[in-house]
């Protein structure tokens, strides 16, 4: 036993779990309607290809 050390008459009990679970992440607001029209993509357009020789 080494001078000034007391051993603690309790034992350490073991570290316990977070009573409160952590919510799940949510989205961020409501979720707009889907698009029925799909945007244009930015940019020139895509050039049309060349016809495959016969």
């Amino acid at each position: 036993m080494r001078h000034g050390v007391h051993p603690s008459p309790v034992p350490k009990p073991p570290p316990q779990p977070n009573p409160v679970p952590r919510p799940e992440p949510q989205p961020p607001g409501p979720l707009p309607p889907p698009n029925p029209v799909p945007e244009p993509a930015p940019g020139p357009p895509a050039p049309h290809p060349d016809p495959e020789p016969v």
